[in-house]
C-alpha cells in the first residue's frame, strides 16, 4: 500500500512536471520566436523601447503576485482535499491580487506622467499595462497547488498562439511596433479570464463570500513572501530597466535580445523546480530529514544537468547569437556566457532557498538572506552600470547570487535546519 501511494504521488510529479514544462514552453519559447523577428523587423532601438516598458510592468507584477504564487500555493497543497477550503483561499487570494492591481494602476499613472524618460513613450506604457492585469486574474497557484496544470497548460498555450499569429500578421515595418503592446496585453487578459473559468468548471473552485478582514489576513501572512519575490526579481528582472535609465534603447535591445535566451533556457528548469515544490512542502512537513535528504539528492542531479548544458551553450555562444539575431550580435557572446553561470547560481538557489527553507516554512530566514543579496545587488547595479554598460548589470546579478547562496548556507549551519 505505501509503495502504490509513493508510486502515485511520483506519477503526479512527473505529470506536473511536464504540463508545467508545456506551460513554461509556451511563456518564454514561443515569445522567444517572435524575438529575432522583431529585432530584425522593428530594430534594436524600438524593441529596445519595448523592452524598458515591459520591465516597468514587471515590477508592477511583482507587487500584484506579492509573494503568492508561493504562500498560496503552499496553502492549497496543504488543504487541497477540502475545496470549500481551497475556494475560501481562492477567493481571498485573487480579492487581495486585483486589490493590488488597482494600486499598480495609480503607481504606473504617477510615474509615467512625472518622468520624462517614460513620458516620451507613454502610450507604451500605458498599452502593456493589459499584462499587469492578465497576470493578476490568472490563477497558476490555485492550478499548482491542486497539481491540476493540464488545463492552464493548454490555455497559456493558446493565448500565446495567438500572441505569436498576431506578432508574425500584423507586425510588418518599423512604427508597427506600438501594436506590440496591444497584442501583449490581449493576450494576456483572454489568458487569465480563460483561467478562471476553468477553475470553475473543471476544479469545481469558486469566487465565495468573505469578509475584508480575509483579504487583509491573507496580505499580512504573506509579506515575507513577498519581500523574497520582489528580491528575488530585482535579482532577476531588473537589469533592462536600470540599463535604460542610464543608456540608449539600442544598448536594451541589445542586452534584452540576449538575456530572452537566458530566461528560454530558466524556462526548461523551472516546470521541474515548480513541480516539486508542492511536494517538497508535503514530504518536509512529514519527515524532515527525508525530505532534506530528497532535496539534496535530486537537487544534484538537476544542477549536474544544468552545468553540462551552459558549458555546451558557452562554447557556441558566438554561432547561437549569430544564428538568432545576425552578425552585429557577434560582439555580445560575453554577455551571454556571464548571464549562464548566473542561471546556474540561481538554479542552485532554488533548491537550498525555495525547495528547502520556504518548504520548511522558513520564510523569514529565506527574506533576510534575499535583503542581503538585493542590497548587494542594486549596489553594483548603481556603481558599474554607468561605467560598463550591460557587463555592470551581468556582474551585479551574479554577484548578488553568489551571496544569496553564501548567506543562506551559512543561516542552515549556524541555526542547524
Amino acid at each position: 500500500m505505501k509503495f502504490i501511494r509513493k508510486n502515485s504521488e511520483s506519477t503526479r510529479i512527473l505529470e506536473n512536471t511536464f504540463f508545467l514544462s508545456l506551460f513554461q514552453a509556451s511563456n518564454y519559447l514561443i515569445p522567444l520566436l517572435t524575438v529575432p523577428y522583431l529585432v530584425r523587423v522593428v530594430g534594436v532601438e524600438n524593441f529596445g523601447v519595448i523592452m524598458f516598458a515591459q520591465s516597468l510592468m514587471n515590477y508592477l507584477i511583482i507587487l500584484t503576485d506579492y509573494g503568492f504564487n508561493l504562500s498560496a500555493t503552499r496553502d492549497i497543497s496543504i488543504n487541497r482535499n477540502n475545496i470549500p477550503k481551497v475556494s475560501h483561499i481562492y477567493t481571498s487570494v485573487l480579492s487581495a491580487r486585483i486589490l493590488i492591481l488597482l494600486l499598480s494602476m495609480f503607481v504606473l499613472i504617477l510615474i509615467v506622467e512625472t518622468f520624462d524618460i517614460f513620458k516620451k513613450d507613454s502610450i507604451v506604457f500605458y498599452f502593456f499595462f493589459g499584462i499587469v492585469v492578465g497576470n493578476a486574474i490568472f490563477p497558476i497557484w490555485l492550478f499548482q497547488g491542486l497539481e491540476q496544470m493540464k488545463y492552464i497548460t493548454f490555455i497559456n498555450f493558446l493565448g500565446k498562439t495567438l500572441y505569436l499569429i498576431s506578432i508574425i500578421t500584423f507586425i510588418n515595418a518599423p512604427e508597427d511596433y506600438i501594436f506590440v503592446p496591444i497584442i501583449h496585453s490581449l493576450s494576456s487578459i483572454l489568458s487569465g479570464l480563460l483561467a478562471i473559468f476553468s477553475a470553475r468548471l473543471f476544479l469545481g473552485v469558486s469566487m465565495r463570500c468573505i469578509s475584508l478582514r480575509d483579504v487583509l489576513d491573507q496580505l499580512v501572512m504573506t509579506r515575507f513572501y513577498f519581500a523574497s519575490s520582489v528580491q528575488s526579481n530585482i535579482l532577476s528582472s531588473s537589469g533592462v530597466f536600470i540599463l535604460g535609465l542610464f543608456h540608449s534603447k539600442e544598448i536594451v535591445g541589445y542586452y534584452s535580445a540576449i538575456e530572452k535566451i537566458v530566461k528560454a533556457i530558466i524556462a526548461l528548469y523551472y516546470p521541474i523546480t515548480q513541480a516539486l515544490y508542492p511536494y517538497s512542502s508535503k514530504i518536509l512537513k512529514k519527515n524532515k530529514q527525508l525530505g532534506k535528504e530528497t532535496i539534496r539528492r535530486v537537487g544534484a542531479l538537476i544542477i549536474l544537468s544544468a552545468a553540462l548544458l551552459v558549458a555546451l551553450l558557452v562554447f557556441l555562444s558566438p554561432r547561437i547569437l549569430q544564428m538568432l539575431y545576425g552578425h552585429e550580435f557577434l560582439g555580445h557572446s560575453l554577455l551571454l556566457n556571464l548571464m549562464l553561470v548566473w542561471f546556474l547560481n540561481g538554479l542552485i538557489n532554488n533548491f537550498i532557498g525555495i525547495q528547502f527553507l520556504l518548504g520548511l516554512g522558513k520564510s523569514r530566514i529565506y527574506a533576510r538572506s534575499f535583503f542581503l543579496a538585493t542590497i548587494t545587488t542594486l549596489f553594483l547595479f548603481i556603481l558599474l552600470t554607468p561605467i560598463l554598460s550591460y557587463y555592470g548589470i551581468a556582474i551585479g546579478i551574479l554577484s548578488g547570487e553568489l551571496v544569496l547562496t553564501a548567506v543562506m548556507i551559512a543561516y542552515i549551519k549556524r541555526r542547524n535546519i
